[in-house]
């Protein structure tokens, strides 16, 4: 055991303590060991030594002798968040490896076109770096704002040109449509809620629906693709939902052998249609969705498209660090690829 002198630990004493120099220590300190290519052990016994001896950074003298503030700012809307614990969980377990920390603001509407509040928004929370979250049109102001700031910046879960990570809905779409025929089927169906209000529009809508469609149409099928169309569960109340209703239509008009959901709020109405329909799932219709993991709270064991939201807060991240490194170069769009879990709703067309 290690004892804790009783003054505050220098940066000098714990390079002393394990006889390294002093810029190496503060270095692996200051998160830059990766960077600048510093052992991997050596970076473990000075972050181990630190613990154990006590030592609190100096946020002040570290931003000054770095230039860096240690906290990266997460920008949301105050409509349309989407910011599930995995994905949260994935963005500070890979910031904890950089000893950066995570600072959350939200945009109100307003905001969004207001060219003074991004730099606010940096300058209040000292921000190294940038991660921005938001679904739907992104202003104009906000883009010319974000591009004339010197804070590196990565857009997450949104379809951007550059300097973004989000999941490859597309290529996704077009596998399970592929599985689904591998498995025998011909009458295959795509399902969504929609049309959303412009706000709430994710890229994903499109993409899903388009990756079905063309591998439809390679194969020399018909897609038949519906939308529900009333608008989602908004907060503060809503239009009587009738998504059991349409679901439960769709399924008499064209009696599909199987059915492609956008999400759970389109797999469920249909899960319970077919079984009101007395269709057997999987016996009588295949049933499939996409989700951010595997779907567990209904119970059905839905076959899913799944894209881990854990690993895109951390590759999210990780390209910011590497935007950090050199803020001068855009960085290539990262599109995540899903992984299909073959659960109970999916099986050959049963011949009727």
């Amino acid at each position: 055991m290690i004892s804790k002198p009783k003054n505050r630990v220098t940066v000098a004493q714990i390079a002393q303590h394990l006889q390294l120099g002093r810029s190496t220590v503060a270095h692996v300190l200051n998160g830059r060991a990766a960077e600048l290519k510093i052992r991997p052990e050596t970076e473990r016994r000075v972050l181990e030594a630190a613990r154990e001896l006590g030592y609190r950074p100096n946020s002040s003298a570290r931003a000054m002798s770095t230039g860096r503030f240690g906290s990266v700012g997460l920008i949301q809307p105050s409509n349309a968040i989407h910011l599930p614990t995995g994905m949260l969980m994935g963005m500070t377990r890979e910031l904890s490896k950089h000893n950066l920390h995570l600072s959350v603001s939200e945009a109100p509407d307003d905001a969004l076109s207001d060219t003074g509040f991004l730099p606010k928004i940096v300058r209040e929370v000292s921000a190294d770096g940038l991660l921005i979250n938001m679904i739907g049109p992104i202003p104009a102001p906000f883009l010319e704002t974000l591009r004339s700031l010197e804070t590196p910046a990565i857009w997450i879960n949104s379809k951007q040109p550059t300097d973004c990570v989000y999941p490859d809905d597309f290529s996704a779409s077009r596998l399970l449509t592929e599985y689904l025929i591998g498995l025998g089927h011909r009458r295959i169906t795509y399902l969504q809620t929609g049309p959303a209000p412009a706000a709430f529009r994710h890229y994903s809508e499109a993409d899903r629906r388009a990756g079905y469609e063309a591998v439809m149409h390679e194969a020399g099928l018909e897609p038949a693709s519906f939308a529900f169309e009333h608008e989602p569960i908004l907060p503060g109340g809503a239009p009587p939902d009738g998504r059991l209703d349409w679901a439960r239509g769709v399924l008499e008009a064209h009696q599909p052998t199987a059915v492609i959901a956008y999400g759970l709020n389109t797999a469920l109405p249909t899960y319970h249609a077919a079984l009101q329909r007395g269709l057997r799932v999987p016996h009588d219709l295949s049933l499939a969705l996409f989700h951010s993991d595997i779907e567990r709270i209904s119970g059905v064991g839905f076959t899913t498209m799944c894209h881990l939201d854990w690993s895109l807060g951390e590759a999210a991240v990780a390209m910011l660090m590497d935007r950090m490194r050199d803020p001068e170069t855009e960085l290539p769009a990262h599109a995540l690829p899903a992984w299909l879990y073959e659960g109970r709703t999916c099986a050959p067309p049963a011949h009727r």
